[in-house]
């Protein structure tokens, strides 16, 4: 077990995930690193979150529980992070599970390295789909067209208040990406633990999964919106670029989606620098 006077919060928004709930918290009960907190929030279920999360509180003080009017995820992670006492937050979706050693190692990393801000690891699914998740090294620059990290990462809280949370207006998902932009944008670093800690819930409808081709692209435009000086920054200064961007949104060839996963090519002729 690390010795470590850091204490990890980790923050597990619920609606409706009661039946899948006792996984996730079991597998943080057995972590063998034993300085943590785990806040539940309810987020306006109708299923047996609440009785599933009070009989956990009641077998182990560590375990908090917070019941909110449904709001969505992102609202749910920002309660729960705003009511954490942690130097480190990890974000855990109720159907999810970490193994046992994943607080120990990230812990260590961050208690050790000021100059790393996200611990993540290697990843594998589980449920309707079993396997090695197969993650892409971390890229700064492809991390602008397509998310490289799943939600489950450690960043302190410090660093989250300092970017502001997660952004509300992520309404159908994506959030992570959106967060993980934001820390981009404050110059943060990202480090991922070469072994398996992760283990993601693939179920036959899932939020992401459900997301339909409409929804998708207003998913693309508000990331790519909550982030323009980003994106402006990285592509060139082009006169009226917001303009020229929903110009482009509303012509009939134009697809955000694959511009922003798969013609990043397209996005520097957009963005050309003048000199080039």
């Amino acid at each position: 077990m690390t010795n470590s006077n850091s204490i990890v919060s980790v923050v597990i928004p619920c609606f409706n995930q009661g039946v899948f709930l006792d996984q996730s918290l079991r597998s943080i009960r057995e972590q063998t690193f034993s300085s943590w907190e785990c806040i539940i929030v309810n987020d306006g279920s109708t299923d047996e979150t609440g009785k599933v999360a009070m009989e956990w509180v009641q077998k182990d003080s560590r375990f908090k529980y917070f019941s909110i009017p449904n709001g969505g995820v992102s609202n749910a992670r920002n309660f729960g992070i705003g009511n954490a006492h942690g130097t480190y937050i990890l974000p855990l979706d109720a159907d999810d599970r970490i193994g046992p050693r994943y607080l120990e190692k990230a812990v260590a990393l961050l208690d050790n390295n000021p100059e790393i801000h996200v611990v993540y690891s290697e990843a594998e699914f589980f449920g309707g789909k079993t396997g090695r998740w197969k993650l892409p090294p971390f890229d700064e620059h492809r991390m602008l067209f397509k998310n490289l990290v799943f939600c489950s990462a450690f960043f302190r809280k410090a660093d989250f208040e300092k970017v502001g949370g997660y952004k509300t207006n992520m309404v159908s998902g994506w959030e992570d990406w959106d967060l993980w932009l934001s820390f981009i944008e404050s110059g943060f670093s990202f480090y991922k633990l070469g072994e398996v800690h992760f283990y993601y819930r693939i179920q036959n409808i899932s939020r992401t999964a459900s997301l339909d081709t409409k929804k998708t692209e207003l998913l693309y435009k508000q990331i790519f919106l909550n982030h323009l000086d980003l994106y402006v920054r990285r592509f060139g200064h082009p006169v009226g670029v917001y303009e020229k961007y929903c110009h482009m949104q509303n012509s009939k060839t134009w697809k955000l989606g694959s511009m922003l996963t798969y013609l990043p090519s397209l996005v520097r002729s957009l963005f050309k620098k003048p000199d080039e």
